[in-house]
Protein backbone atom coordinates (compact mmCIF):
# COMPACT_ATOMS: atom_id res chain seq x y z
CA UNK A 1 0.00 0.00 0.00
CA UNK A 2 1.69 3.16 -1.16
CA UNK A 3 0.83 6.30 2.01
CA UNK A 4 1.53 10.16 1.49
CA UNK A 5 4.31 9.15 4.38
CA UNK A 6 6.49 6.67 1.86
CA UNK A 7 5.70 8.00 -1.62
CA UNK A 8 8.46 10.52 -1.27
CA UNK A 9 8.54 12.99 -3.93
CA UNK A 10 4.83 13.36 -4.19
CA UNK A 11 4.15 13.79 -0.46
CA UNK A 12 6.50 16.58 -1.27
CA UNK A 13 4.59 17.82 -4.11
CA UNK A 14 1.81 18.25 -1.77
CA UNK A 15 3.18 19.88 1.04
CA UNK A 16 4.12 22.65 -1.33
CA UNK A 17 0.44 23.28 -1.52
CA UNK A 18 -0.32 23.16 2.12
CA UNK A 19 1.25 26.28 2.97
CA UNK A 20 -1.93 28.54 1.44
CA UNK A 21 -4.61 25.99 2.88
CA UNK A 22 -3.35 25.72 5.99
CA UNK A 23 -1.15 28.91 6.97
CA UNK A 24 -1.07 27.84 10.79
CA UNK A 25 1.17 24.87 9.78
CA UNK A 26 5.04 25.64 10.16
CA UNK A 27 7.24 25.71 6.72
CA UNK A 28 10.42 24.44 7.95
CA UNK A 29 9.76 21.38 10.03
CA UNK A 30 11.36 18.18 9.39
CA UNK A 31 8.32 16.57 11.19
CA UNK A 32 6.05 18.17 8.45
CA UNK A 33 4.00 15.50 7.00
CA UNK A 34 3.04 14.13 10.91
CA UNK A 35 2.64 17.73 11.98
CA UNK A 36 0.24 17.80 8.99
CA UNK A 37 -1.52 14.58 9.88
CA UNK A 38 -1.80 15.38 13.30
CA UNK A 39 -3.86 18.92 12.55
CA UNK A 40 -6.09 16.65 9.97
CA UNK A 41 -6.79 14.75 12.74
CA UNK A 42 -7.34 17.34 15.65
CA UNK A 43 -9.68 19.30 12.64
CA UNK A 44 -11.69 15.85 12.37
CA UNK A 45 -11.86 15.13 15.78
CA UNK A 46 -13.25 18.80 17.02
CA UNK A 47 -16.03 18.11 14.76
CA UNK A 48 -17.08 15.00 16.59
CA UNK A 49 -15.80 12.02 14.67
CA UNK A 50 -13.86 9.36 15.01
CA UNK A 51 -10.60 8.46 13.30
CA UNK A 52 -9.47 5.37 14.68
CA UNK A 53 -10.64 3.60 11.38
CA UNK A 54 -11.04 4.39 7.60
CA UNK A 55 -14.49 3.80 7.64
CA UNK A 56 -14.91 6.51 10.95
CA UNK A 57 -12.67 9.07 8.55
CA UNK A 58 -14.43 8.52 5.65
CA UNK A 59 -17.85 9.20 7.37
CA UNK A 60 -16.13 12.83 8.50
CA UNK A 61 -15.78 12.79 4.09
CA UNK A 62 -19.44 13.53 4.44
CA UNK A 63 -19.60 16.76 7.32
CA UNK A 64 -21.49 19.59 6.47
CA UNK A 65 -18.28 21.83 7.04
CA UNK A 66 -16.31 21.62 3.98
CA UNK A 67 -13.39 22.29 5.98
CA UNK A 68 -13.81 19.12 7.94
CA UNK A 69 -14.28 17.14 4.51
CA UNK A 70 -11.10 18.74 3.56
CA UNK A 71 -9.02 17.36 6.22
CA UNK A 72 -10.86 13.97 6.48
CA UNK A 73 -9.39 13.49 3.05
CA UNK A 74 -6.26 14.88 3.46
CA UNK A 75 -6.29 12.31 6.91
CA UNK A 76 -7.86 9.52 4.76
CA UNK A 77 -4.90 9.73 2.01
CA UNK A 78 -2.29 9.61 4.56
CA UNK A 79 -3.99 6.86 6.55
CA UNK A 80 -4.54 4.56 4.05
CA UNK A 81 -2.52 5.57 0.27
CA UNK A 82 -3.91 4.40 -2.71
CA UNK A 83 -6.85 2.56 -1.13
CA UNK A 84 -8.27 6.27 -0.73
CA UNK A 85 -8.44 6.77 -4.14
CA UNK A 86 -12.22 5.47 -4.52
CA UNK A 87 -13.40 8.02 -1.86
CA UNK A 88 -10.92 11.25 -3.50
CA UNK A 89 -12.29 10.13 -6.90
CA UNK A 90 -16.00 10.96 -5.68
CA UNK A 91 -15.25 13.96 -3.92
CA UNK A 92 -14.46 15.44 -7.42
CA UNK A 93 -18.24 15.68 -7.57
CA UNK A 94 -18.30 17.83 -4.48
CA UNK A 95 -19.99 21.38 -4.42
CA UNK A 96 -17.48 22.98 -2.87
CA UNK A 97 -14.68 24.08 -5.44
CA UNK A 98 -11.40 23.77 -2.52
CA UNK A 99 -12.94 19.91 -1.98
CA UNK A 100 -12.62 19.65 -5.63
CA UNK A 101 -9.48 21.20 -6.25
CA UNK A 102 -7.96 19.11 -3.20
CA UNK A 103 -9.13 15.84 -4.08
CA UNK A 104 -7.60 16.35 -7.76
CA UNK A 105 -4.15 17.10 -6.10
CA UNK A 106 -4.49 14.09 -3.49
CA UNK A 107 -4.89 11.57 -6.28
CA UNK A 108 -2.06 13.11 -8.74
CA UNK A 109 -0.19 12.57 -5.70
CA UNK A 110 -0.98 8.87 -5.46
CA UNK A 111 -0.24 8.28 -9.43
CA UNK A 112 -4.05 9.27 -10.29
CA UNK A 113 -5.02 12.17 -13.19
CA UNK A 114 -8.70 10.92 -13.15
CA UNK A 115 -9.39 14.59 -11.47
CA UNK A 116 -7.64 16.42 -15.01
CA UNK A 117 -11.37 16.28 -16.43
CA UNK A 118 -12.94 17.84 -13.60
CA UNK A 119 -10.31 20.33 -13.09
CA UNK A 120 -10.86 21.47 -16.88
CA UNK A 121 -14.03 21.93 -16.46
CA UNK A 122 -13.51 24.03 -13.86
CA UNK A 123 -10.86 26.01 -15.01
CA UNK A 124 -13.35 27.00 -17.71
CA UNK A 125 -15.86 27.85 -15.64
CA UNK A 126 -14.26 30.51 -13.14
CA UNK A 127 -11.87 31.88 -15.45
CA UNK A 128 -13.71 31.96 -18.84
CA UNK A 129 -11.19 34.45 -20.40
CA UNK A 130 -8.13 32.86 -18.82
CA UNK A 131 -6.56 35.67 -17.88
CA UNK A 132 -8.26 38.77 -19.23
CA UNK A 133 -10.01 41.01 -16.96
CA UNK A 134 -13.43 40.65 -17.01
CA UNK A 135 -15.30 43.60 -17.91
CA UNK A 136 -17.01 46.26 -15.39
CA UNK A 137 -20.35 46.48 -14.83
CA UNK A 138 -21.23 49.86 -16.00
CA UNK A 139 -24.31 49.52 -13.12
CA UNK A 140 -21.82 49.27 -10.87
CA UNK A 141 -20.38 52.41 -8.53
CA UNK A 142 -16.89 52.11 -7.75
CA UNK A 143 -16.28 51.59 -4.09
CA UNK A 144 -19.80 50.72 -3.71
CA UNK A 145 -21.20 47.99 -1.60
CA UNK A 146 -22.39 46.18 -4.72
CA UNK A 147 -19.20 46.92 -7.04
CA UNK A 148 -17.22 45.55 -3.83
CA UNK A 149 -19.14 42.33 -3.81
CA UNK A 150 -18.32 42.08 -7.58
CA UNK A 151 -14.83 42.46 -7.35
CA UNK A 152 -14.57 39.61 -4.21
CA UNK A 153 -16.40 37.08 -6.41
CA UNK A 154 -13.91 38.05 -8.96
CA UNK A 155 -10.88 37.59 -6.63
CA UNK A 156 -11.89 34.68 -4.98
CA UNK A 157 -12.74 32.84 -8.59
CA UNK A 158 -9.21 34.30 -9.56
CA UNK A 159 -7.67 32.31 -6.37
CA UNK A 160 -9.49 28.97 -7.00
CA UNK A 161 -8.50 29.25 -10.92
CA UNK A 162 -4.98 29.76 -10.11
CA UNK A 163 -5.15 26.73 -7.68
CA UNK A 164 -7.00 24.29 -10.39
CA UNK A 165 -4.41 25.75 -12.68
CA UNK A 166 -1.57 24.36 -10.57
CA UNK A 167 -3.03 21.05 -10.49
CA UNK A 168 -3.79 21.01 -13.87
CA UNK A 169 -0.19 22.36 -14.06
CA UNK A 170 1.32 19.31 -12.37
CA UNK A 171 -0.64 16.63 -14.66
CA UNK A 172 0.68 17.88 -17.84
CA UNK A 173 -1.84 20.68 -19.00
CA UNK A 174 -0.86 24.48 -19.42
CA UNK A 175 -3.49 25.78 -20.31
CA UNK A 176 -3.18 27.92 -16.89
CA UNK A 177 -0.02 30.13 -18.37
CA UNK A 178 -2.18 33.05 -19.37
CA UNK A 179 -4.09 33.47 -16.30
CA UNK A 180 -0.55 32.65 -13.94
CA UNK A 181 1.32 35.01 -15.94
CA UNK A 182 -1.19 38.07 -15.57
CA UNK A 183 -2.09 37.60 -12.24
CA UNK A 184 1.77 37.40 -10.83
CA UNK A 185 2.27 40.99 -12.48
CA UNK A 186 -0.56 42.56 -12.19
CA UNK A 187 -2.14 40.90 -9.00
CA UNK A 188 -2.93 43.30 -5.90
CA UNK A 189 -3.31 41.06 -3.72
CA UNK A 190 0.07 38.57 -2.70
CA UNK A 191 -1.59 35.22 -2.59
CA UNK A 192 -2.63 35.65 -5.74
CA UNK A 193 0.56 35.99 -6.89
CA UNK A 194 2.03 33.68 -4.89
CA UNK A 195 -0.73 31.10 -6.42
CA UNK A 196 0.46 32.25 -9.70
CA UNK A 197 4.32 31.75 -9.15
CA UNK A 198 3.09 28.42 -8.03
CA UNK A 199 1.43 27.84 -11.49
CA UNK A 200 4.57 29.49 -13.50
CA UNK A 201 7.17 26.99 -11.80
CA UNK A 202 4.84 23.69 -11.78
CA UNK A 203 4.98 24.66 -15.73
CA UNK A 204 8.56 25.29 -15.57
CA UNK A 205 9.21 21.48 -15.35
CA UNK A 206 7.96 21.13 -18.72
CA UNK A 207 10.71 20.37 -21.34
CA UNK A 208 11.80 23.57 -22.91
CA UNK A 209 11.61 22.75 -26.62
CA UNK A 210 7.76 22.00 -25.60
CA UNK A 211 7.90 25.28 -23.61
CA UNK A 212 8.99 27.24 -26.71
CA UNK A 213 6.72 25.71 -29.39
CA UNK A 214 3.46 26.43 -26.89
CA UNK A 215 4.38 29.61 -26.25
CA UNK A 216 4.58 29.42 -22.72
CA UNK A 217 7.96 29.43 -21.07
CA UNK A 218 7.44 31.28 -17.94
CA UNK A 219 11.48 31.77 -16.67
CA UNK A 220 11.32 35.05 -18.05
CA UNK A 221 8.14 36.11 -15.82
CA UNK A 222 9.92 34.65 -12.85
CA UNK A 223 13.01 36.65 -13.58
CA UNK A 224 10.92 39.69 -13.21
CA UNK A 225 9.44 38.51 -10.17
CA UNK A 226 12.69 37.87 -8.72
CA UNK A 227 13.55 40.86 -9.67
CA UNK A 228 10.77 43.02 -8.18
CA UNK A 229 8.45 41.28 -5.81
CA UNK A 230 8.13 43.52 -3.00
CA UNK A 231 6.38 40.92 -0.50
CA UNK A 232 8.93 38.66 0.96
CA UNK A 233 7.14 35.18 1.15
CA UNK A 234 6.49 35.69 -2.34
CA UNK A 235 9.99 36.40 -3.10
CA UNK A 236 11.34 33.80 -1.00
CA UNK A 237 9.03 31.14 -2.81
CA UNK A 238 10.28 32.08 -6.27
CA UNK A 239 13.70 32.35 -4.19
CA UNK A 240 13.64 29.01 -3.27
CA UNK A 241 12.07 27.35 -6.10
CA UNK A 242 14.82 28.56 -8.71
CA UNK A 243 17.39 25.95 -7.42
CA UNK A 244 14.88 23.70 -8.40
CA UNK A 245 14.32 24.43 -11.50
CA UNK A 246 18.28 24.88 -11.72
CA UNK A 247 20.40 25.01 -14.54
CA UNK A 248 20.98 27.98 -16.28
CA UNK A 249 17.40 28.72 -16.10
CA UNK A 250 17.38 28.61 -12.19
CA UNK A 251 20.81 30.58 -12.89
CA UNK A 252 18.82 33.38 -14.89
CA UNK A 253 16.09 33.78 -11.79
CA UNK A 254 18.33 33.89 -8.84
CA UNK A 255 20.68 36.42 -10.74
CA UNK A 256 17.75 38.27 -10.79
CA UNK A 257 16.56 37.61 -6.98
CA UNK A 258 20.43 39.34 -5.87
CA UNK A 259 19.11 42.66 -7.42
CA UNK A 260 15.54 42.49 -5.89
CA UNK A 261 15.51 46.69 -4.55
CA UNK A 262 12.82 45.54 -2.05
CA UNK A 263 14.33 42.79 -0.35
CA UNK A 264 16.74 43.26 2.93
CA UNK A 265 20.28 42.46 2.48
CA UNK A 266 19.81 39.63 4.75
CA UNK A 267 17.35 38.27 2.10
CA UNK A 268 20.14 39.46 -1.11
CA UNK A 269 22.38 37.25 0.54
CA UNK A 270 20.82 34.12 0.49
CA UNK A 271 20.13 34.70 -3.27
CA UNK A 272 23.48 34.51 -3.76
CA UNK A 273 24.53 31.85 -1.68
CA UNK A 274 21.74 30.70 -4.08
CA UNK A 275 23.14 31.52 -6.79
CA UNK A 276 26.80 30.49 -6.53
CA UNK A 277 25.40 26.78 -4.95
CA UNK A 278 23.32 26.35 -8.18
CA UNK A 279 26.56 27.79 -10.40
CA UNK A 280 28.66 24.98 -8.64
CA UNK A 281 26.49 22.25 -9.28
CA UNK A 282 26.18 23.39 -12.71
CA UNK A 283 29.98 23.64 -13.17
CA UNK A 284 30.79 20.46 -11.29
CA UNK A 285 28.05 18.44 -14.00
CA UNK A 286 29.81 20.07 -17.03
CA UNK A 287 33.48 18.39 -15.60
Amino acid sequence: MKSINNIGKAAAAILLGLFLSFPGLASDDNNQIRKISRYFEKQVKDEGFSTETPGQIIKATQCSNWFVRKCALGLLADRTGEDAVPTLKAALADEQIDIRIWSADLLYSLGDTSGLTQMQKDFKELVPRNGAMEPEDPNLVKDSIAYNKWQSKRTYRVKCGLEVAEVLAKIGDRRGFKLAVREALENQFAGNRLRAAKVLTEIAKTDLKVLLAEKCDPIPFLVVMASCEKKNHVYVFVRVMAEKIGGERGLEILRAATENPYQPQEELRWARIGYERLRATIDMEKK
